[in-house]
């Protein structure tokens, strides 16, 4: 859970689950979610549809892709779940 200050950019790790299936993601604030995404969906083997997965906050919140990990308010050690996107799934 410790942040990790490189140059003025912070580093450190979220915790993603898939299908209750928990990853440890690297995560760097200035960096968009949807890099943060790609890193997830290939720590599960590039699941099924992978175009229609998205991040959600435990409360339900879905990560916008074009946010950065310090817009979306990403904390070091915060849950997320990967699953279908209310938005993508649609395409």
């Amino acid at each position: 859970m410790n942040a990790i200050v490189e140059e003025n950019k912070v580093k450190f790790s979220v915790k993603v689950a898939y299908n209750g299936v928990p990853r440890e993601i690297e995560v760097k604030t200035e960096e968009r979610i949807e890099h943060v995404l790609k890193a997830a969906i290939a720590a599960f083997g590039n699941p099924p549809n992978p175009h229609t997965l998205a991040l959600f906050t435990t409360d339900g919140r879905e990560l916008a892709d074009a946010q950065t990990v310090e817009e979306a308010g990403l904390k070091p050690g915060q849950e997320l779940i990967l699953r279908t996107s209310t938005v993508k799934g649609g395409q």
